[in-house]
């Protein structure tokens, strides 16, 4: 028995039926039937590889300012409940958070108890942070953002994730519960980067929505706007941070010089 794959993590090769069944045991929760096909992905798990191949979607995104990579590396990503105990820098509207505070999930968790990831990039929040036009001018320099990015596969395979076709605290947006089915996505406007009436706004920022924390191991790769920020991360000591990808692509960004 060589190279088994294990079903739940989809690329982690196992030598031995020992090792998937400690895996299996220890990681998911699960025991290891000697009469399965090991190595077959479950009717639910294929269907999500064949949408994710169908949408062209391989990341899922989160953006933070540069100053928070350090915290999430260690911490993993957490709901807004969960991050308000440790220090970090909150560039959340109050008045968005206000209104999201009113999501009531189920019978014990809020919105505020699960964790926001995007499947676009160029969304209403990355404009309100680094394009806005107010008296205030940007929330955030452009190049002082920069993007998580984790496997969508593996993510969207997390117990008891949601996933809205709009902005969570619109009115006209619908929750969905797994299997995921992504049709219910407006892929269109997803993949559009300029989007201006409120309803491409709203399906522009279709999120999943994942319980309390995501965990480093679901991170793919970090995304910056300049080499300056990638050679910034780069001399960090942060043992996570150098087993990931540092990215620098500017299509990622409004404007990125």
């Amino acid at each position: 028995m060589a190279n088994i794959v294990c079903p739940y993590c989809g690329h982690i090769p196992f030598k031995t039926e020992k090792g998937l069944a400690w895996h299996l045991e220890h990681i998911h929760g699960v025991s290891l039937d000697k009469s399965e096909n090991i190595g077959q992905d479950s009717p639910d798990v294929s269907a999500l590889r064949l949408q994710l191949s169908e949408y062209e979607v391989e990341h899922l995104h989160y953006m933070i300012p540069v100053e928070n990579c350090q915290s999430i590396l260690d911490n993993g990503i957490l709901s807004f409940n969960r991050a308000e105990e440790i220090e970090h820098i909150n560039l959340a509207s109050s008045s968005v958070q206000r209104q999201r505070d009113k999501i009531v999930i189920d019978f014990d968790k809020h919105i505020h108890d699960y964790v926001p990831l995007y499947f676009a990039t160029h969304t209403p929040m990355q404009y309100v942070w680094t394009q806005s036009s107010s008296k205030k001018g940007p929330v955030l320099k452009q190049e002082e953002l920069i993007f998580i990015d984790l496997d969508a596969f593996q993510t969207l395979q997390i117990q008891e994730i949601l996933i809205t076709d709009g902005n969570a605290a619109a009115a006209d947006t619908n929750f969905y519960g797994t299997p995921i089915d992504l049709s219910v996505l407006d892929w269109k406007i997803i993949k559009t980067q300029d989007c201006y009436s409120p309803e491409y706004k709203r399906k522009k920022s279709a999120e999943v929505l994942v319980p309390d924390c995501v965990p480093a191991k679901y991170f793919s790769r970090v995304v910056v706007c300049s080499n300056d920020i990638a050679k910034r991360l780069r001399r960090t000591k942060n043992v996570s941070l150098r087993h990931l990808r540092i990215v620098v692509d500017p299509d990622y960004y409004y404007q990125c010089s």
